[in-house]
């Protein structure tokens, strides 16, 4: 599935992301949901930029990809991580790592650096097996905060969140997160909300959005 069309009818259809995430209920039971949701996810629009859309949302031919993205860190809140690619599951969600320490990057559409589009990043917040994940320091993450991605290349790439949100995991702007148009930016998800005991999992996807900074 080289494109993100696909994928993103087969998400609306199911109605559902990371609906394995979480699990456990550990996060909201030992920490609660962190702070209010804030900021306006801004309107990204459409890409200026000419060109045939690849795997990786870059443009081409004749624009070098970025390099893959390796760590994701948010020093103020306590958040670093591996950052592995990920593609599609089974049910036809976003697929995440197995090991809640890592964070999953989705492949198929924009890498961070690129000039357009999307770039998502996703994982567990916690795990029946395995404890607490890397993501769920992301409920620390407010706007006006900072994080980096660094590439396999070395290079560090500063983001400014702009936006946090709490939203069903029935009603996620799919089109929206995942576009690989419009402006550059970077999305980073997990669960939260309440945790549904029976379900066992939680109700809601906690967004981050972020604005590359200027070098």
């Amino acid at each position: 599935m080289p494109g993100s069309s696909r994928l993103l009818l087969v998400l609306a259809v199911a109605g559902l992301i990371m609906t394995g995430a979480g699990g456990a209920g550990l996060w909201r039971a030992a920490t609660g949901d962190g702070p209010a949701d804030n900021g306006h996810r801004p309107s990204f629009g459409s890409s200026t930029a000419t060109g045939r859309r690849t795997a990786g949302g870059a443009l081409g031919p004749g624009t070098a990809l970025p390099a893959p993205p390796v760590e994701l860190a948010a020093p103020s809140a306590g958040l670093h991580a591996v950052v592995v690619p990920v593609g599609v599951d089974p049910a036809g969600a976003m697929a995440l790592p197995g090991d809640v320490s890592r964070v999953g990057w989705y492949r198929y559409g924009a890498r961070p650096g690129s000039h357009a589009g999307s770039a998502v990043l996703a994982g567990h917040v916690d795990s029946r097996e395995r404890g607490i994940g890397a993501l769920e320091a992301l409920r620390h993450v407010s706007p006006g905060d900072r994080l980096t991605v660094r590439l396999a290349d070395g290079r560090g790439l500063r983001y400014r969140a702009v936006s946090r949100e709490t939203i069903g995991k029935g009603s996620m702007p799919l089109k929206e997160l995942f576009a690989r148009d419009g402006g550059p930016r970077l999305t980073v998800i997990t669960c939260g909300g309440p945790f549904d005991v029976r379900a066992r999992r939680y109700r809601d996807n906690l967004v981050i959005t972020a604005v590359p900074m200027r070098p």
